[in-house]
């Protein structure tokens, strides 16, 4: 999949459970994380290392960044109201706790109906919008009602609105994986090396589908079918029966993946130098 780079950070959608590979202009990118990391050393990695052209780059790494529930979070030091978008109007009335610090650099607090204090405020949701009546410099925690539509999120500084979130309607305690992109940008003196996306391959996560416009993470209807006899047979206590379907429901799902990205066809990289053609060599053409 492919995302966008936000403040020197890519938040993966909540089906993302691991991030295997990263790519950027047809060199990869070394996944790091607190504990570890290494160096790349791919021939396309020391081609571009140093470089920054066409918004093309090398030395650059992905360093896990733990979680937040936010896609865009508020930059740093410069604070500004939410607000949050109900899609449905049966919506009216449900309502999102924020948690993070206020402009002055405090814990965000709000005072209930009884007089005693909560951490965090709770907007209930209107239309068009609810908006927060105070700045806020960071979000590090959202609750959410159950929706029956998407709730989309945005900052306001007092003159433009700015992504924040998106939250799905069955989204109730959002929380995502987060990269911080390093050694992409080198500030005013090298325009253009910000990244602006990044291609990942990653391995998605069980999301439960509660509504019938939710994506279905797998679509094989057979190795779905497969699987259900799987299920069943585990309930009968049959595990070797139970193993039996199961390798057959991955076996339906690998012969899918053969079709959809066959190994019998590799792609060619050649490099040019000069007059080096593939018709000089007698071995065809590049097209």
């Amino acid at each position: 999949m492919t995302g966008c780079v936000y403040n020197d950070c890519i938040v993966w959608p909540r089906a993302v459970q691991t991030i295997l590979a990263i790519n950027r202009c047809g060199h990869s990118i070394p996944p790091r994380n607190y504990w570890y990391g290494f160096s790349a050393v791919l021939p396309e990695d020391v081609r571009n290392h140093g470089k920054c052209s066409d918004r093309c780059w090398g030395d650059v790494a992905a360093r896990d960044n733990g979680t937040t529930p936010v896609f865009n979070q508020i930059p740093c030091l410069n604070d500004r109201y939410v607000r949050f978008y109900p899609s449905q109007p049966t919506d009216i009335g449900k309502t999102i706790t924020i948690f993070g610090i206020d402009t002055n650099g405090q814990t965000i607090r709000s005072e209930r109906s009884d007089g005693t204090f909560q951490d965090g405020v709770v907007l209930t949701l209107a239309i068009p919008f609810v908006q927060t009546t105070f700045l806020v410099r960071r979000i590090d925690r959202v609750l959410k009602d159950q929706t029956n539509g998407p709730v989309h999120g945005y900052q306001f500084d007092g003159a433009t609105l700015y992504n924040l979130a998106d939250y799905a309607a069955n989204e109730t305690n959002p929380d995502y994986r987060q990269s911080r992109i390093e050694g992409g940008c080198h500030g005013a003196t090298r325009p253009g090396c910000c990244p602006s996306q990044i291609t990942a391959l990653v391995k998605l996560a069980f999301v439960p589908a509660q509504f019938d416009d939710d994506i279905i993470g797998i679509d094989n209807i057979d190795a779905l079918a497969m699987m259900v006899q799987a299920i069943n047979q585990s309930d009968n206590y049959d595990a070797e029966e139970f193993r039996k379907q199961q390798l057959l429901a991955i076996a339906e799902l690998n012969c899918e993946l053969r079709e959809r990205l066959p190994l019998d066809s590799t792609p060619v990289d050649v490099q040019f130098f000069g007059t080096a053609r593939l018709s000089r060599q007698r071995i065809g053409r590049l097209i």
